[in-house]
Order: C-alpha cells, then structure tokens, then sequence
C-alpha cells in the first residue's frame, strides 16, 4: 500500500522513519558527550568495574581461575568491529593485563565517523532515550549502563597504568 502524498510504499516510508529516528539517537548521543565530559569517564569506570569484577572473582573462586586458565569470552575491539575475544591466563597478573587491553581496545570519540563509532553512540542514545534513564544522561558512572555488574567498585584500577 502506498502513502497517498508521497508514493511511496507505507513499508518503506516506515523503514525510513525508524532511519531517521535512529540517526537522530546517534547524533543526540554525540552531542551529548561533547557536551559531557564526564561521560568518557563513566564509560571507562564502568569498563573499570567490569575488570576488577573478573579479577575478584577470580581471586575468590577456585572454578573461576579453572574457567580463566581454559579462557572466557571477553568484548573487544579489533580497530573495526566490536566482538568478543577468549581470554585464557595462567594468574592474575597475565588476566588483569589482558582484561585491561581488551577494555581500552575501544574508547568512544564522539568526533570519528566509522561503522563501530556509529553504532557505539546508536546504541548510547537508544538505551539513554528509550531505556531505564528515560531520555536522561547518566548521572553516575553505575547508570551509564542500564546495568551495572559491580556497583561496588572502589576505583581500584586505572585506565592509564598496568600496575
């Protein structure tokens, strides 16, 4: 069935619809961290959280260290796309190091324009608009995912420094 002012079929004036409205996500998302600062730093201390989640639980748990000696899937960035990679470590040394590099294999850049920036900042503006925050920022580095794995964190780790 076609639209009757445009001609075009209502199934592709719909597709177009929903194109422009993410693309207006994205670019709210963008906008919105230039303007926000604080927000890179939500995103790392949340990534942060995530690390020091892994290596509590591998200082506790005997089949924790037996899963990360066989490897587990960890998200990462290959300069191109997002995925995951299997991350196997012998100790805690050698899975702090490699959970690290997985964490800064991606760091949002509001002003790059690539398939991964893209659908970094799309996906930041659906859960931000449409998500828990309700079209709202995050105000706290546990929001900045609409779930926060390690509430706790005490800020423990560094983003800058392997020690």
């Amino acid at each position: 069935m076609e639209n009757k002012e445009s001609g075009i079929p209502q199934e592709l004036l719909g597709k177009i619809r929903l194109l422009v409205f993410l693309e207006g996500l994205e670019s709210w998302a963008r906008d919105s961290w230039r303007k926000n600062p604080r927000l890179i730093e939500f995103y790392k201390m949340s990534r942060l959280s995530q690390v020091a989640s892994d290596l509590e639980d591998y200082d506790r748990d005997d089949a924790a260290r037996d899963s990360w000696r066989k490897g587990r899937p960890v998200p990462s960035f290959d300069g191109k796309d997002f995925g995951f990679i299997t991350v196997a470590a012998r100790n805690r040394a050698e899975l702090k190091k490699k959970l690290m590099d997985a964490a800064r294999s991606f760091l949002p850049d509001p002003e790059l324009r690539s398939p991964a920036m893209d659908d970094f900042f799309c996906e930041c503006g659906k859960r931000w608009m449409l998500g828990l925050s309700a079209g709202h920022l995050p105000e706290c580095w546990q929001d900045f995912y609409d779930c926060c794995l390690n509430p706790c964190y005490d800020g423990s780790l560094s983003w800058d420094d392997d020690e």
